[in-house]
């Protein structure tokens, strides 16, 4: 119960996030992994992305670290996937 009730107070301080960092990411595609700060909270997002040392800073500290990752089997390196 203590967690949701520390989200809610989060939800209520967190009226507006804005973005501290954008980087590219890996990805047979143009993809951009994300931070959004506010007061009291921060959240990390990737697209749809391979591996990449970049990754850990991205996350490093985040309270929520959102990850989307490419599958490494050959028919998922194609357009489309």
């Amino acid at each position: 119960m203590g967690d949701r009730s520390r989200l809610r107070e989060v939800e209520r301080e967190n009226r507006e996030l804005k973005l501290s960092e954008a980087r590219s990411l890996p990805h047979y595609t143009v993809n951009v992994g994300v931070r959004l700060n506010g007061p009291g909270l921060t959240i990390a997002y990737t697209g749809d992305t391979g591996p990449d040392p970049a990754l850990a800073d991205l996350g490093r500290d985040a309270d929520l670290f959102i990850v989307d990752a490419t599958d490494r089997h050959p028919a998922a390196q194609r357009p489309g996937h």
